[in-house]
């Protein structure tokens, strides 16, 4: 009874002084008038903490009497942790198959999770390669180091950018009042929680980006965890660039996946090495081709795969339509790029092995029509959207790639928008005249 007559009677001192009667309150601090009565006769034990913090804006309290308000209001909570705790349990899905591989990264985004120096953290790559599965193991192993917990905000069906203060505002149960901008009461809610927010799939809400900073600003004991095809590009961002996995992981992965279907796989390593190679090693390729072993054996799926987007396809059912198949993957990417990009990123298809800047350059457009800086700036643009790699050369040069699947998808568009005899054209005549002005040196030369 103690804990409910503390907080009436000091609810009750600070509104008297403040000269408001309970309907003024109410409407300053945007509640009911009978939220305000049932507060100040002890029917209400325990309000959310941001009921107070909205009754201390309406009040003008200061820091000090904010802070006695709401200890009185919980003057029995064990601990924040506890309470925090409490208040929002945990939202992780929890995968149903074990992640393989990745421990390296996995370690790696856990200590700069817990050191406090990085409280965004996005891990990037292409698609396939694994952002969300990892994303969630990472999320399970920090859930105790967090009072709030951990909510998982899967942003794929958020479509429409301006929605995602809302997707935010959903996963952490906070009902929007209408009265005040989202924004602002997203930052006056999470102000004092301890939580860690991993946003899932960010890539298509990127002008959103600014929004992530601002509510980190304002919340000082949030952390995000986000995944994403692009890096947000914020102050404050540390990225993790995740890689096709090794092969021995990718074998591992393979065997793992196929074993229901598959007998053979526990035989044939070195056939399951070429499979892993030919999808790039990615994940999602591993297991579209470790689902074809349940109707082909070892060597018909490898021989299959001369034609890697046709047969990797039908994927679990539970998974979003754009992993479904390997194609899809790749296609949110590139649907995500203007047509400018688009266009530059169908030529790069022609390059078998790499390529320079200057090659890139002679390649993507017509001779005369484009500087060296606003090509670099392209191919950026590419390297941010995990669509082409980079590669330091011994000499400190540097390369550009593309994963063989992606550069597969890239030839099928350039194909189709009927500019593959142009850009293969403009690719020969540049490697002519690079062989032509190295054989002026001689024999011999470098």
């Amino acid at each position: 009874m103690a804990e409910r007559t503390g907080l009436s009677v000091i609810l009750k001192r600070y509104r008297v002084a403040a000269g408001l009667s309970q309907e003024a309150l109410a409407e300053r601090a945007e509640l009911s008038a009978r939220a305000i009565s049932d507060l100040e006769r002890g029917l209400h034990r325990a309000p959310h903490p941001s009921t107070i913090d909205l009754l201390a804006k309406a009040l003008a309290l200061t820091p000090q009497q904010h802070a006695v308000l709401l200890s009185a209001a919980r003057p029995e909570a064990p601990s924040d942790t506890d309470a925090q705790r409490n208040a929002q349990p945990q939202r992780i899905p929890q995968p149903l198959t074990e992640l393989i591989g990745r421990g390296q990264e996995r370690d790696q985004a856990r200590q700069l999770i817990r050191a406090g120096v990085y409280r965004l953290l996005t891990l990037t790559g292409p698609g396939g390669v694994g952002k969300t599965r990892l994303a969630l193991a990472i999320a399970h192993d920090l859930f105790p180091a967090f009072a709030g917990g951990v909510i998982v905000v899967d942003l794929a069906v958020t479509r429409d950018e301006m929605r995602l203060p809302a997707a935010i505002a959903e996963a952490v149960g906070l009902r929007d009042q209408q009265q005040t901008p989202l924004a602002d009461q997203l930052n006056s809610y999470l102000h004092n929680m301890h939580f860690l927010l991993v946003l899932d799939n960010f890539e298509h809400l990127l002008s959103q980006a600014p929004f992530v900073a601002q509510l980190l600003t304002h919340c000082p004991k949030v952390a995000v965890l986000a995944t994403s095809r692009t890096a947000l590009r914020v102050r404050g961002e540390r990225q993790i660039v995740l890689e096709p996995l090794p092969l021995e992981d990718a074998v591992r992965l393979f065997r793992e996946r196929a074993q229901e279907w598959q007998s053979e796989a526990a035989v044939s390593q070195e056939v399951i090495e070429a499979i892993c190679q030919r999808v790039d090693c990615l994940p999602l390729g591993i297991e579209l081709a470790a689902a074809q072993t349940r109707v082909a054996t070892l060597s018909q799926t490898m021989s299959l795969l001369t034609n890697r987007l046709t047969l990797l396809r039908g994927g679990a059912r539970d998974l979003p339509a754009r992993q479904q198949t390997m194609e899809a993957a790749i296609a949110w990417s590139y649907n995500l790029l203007d047509e400018d990009l688009q266009r530059c990123f169908r030529a790069l298809g022609v390059f078998a092995g790499g390529w320079t800047l200057e090659a890139a350059a002679a390649v993507c457009w017509e001779e005369g029509t484009v500087d060296m800086p606003a090509a670099l700036l392209t191919l950026a643009a590419l390297v941010d959207a995990s669509l082409i790699q980079t590669e330091t050369s011994h000499d400190g040069s540097i390369r550009f790639r593309m994963l063989e699947m992606t550069r597969e998808f890239a030839l099928a568009r350039l194909e189709a928008a009927g500019e593959a005899p142009h850009c293969r054209l403009r690719h020969a005549n540049y490697y002519a005249t690079m062989a032509e002005s190295i054989t002026r040196f001689g024999p011999g030369r470098r």
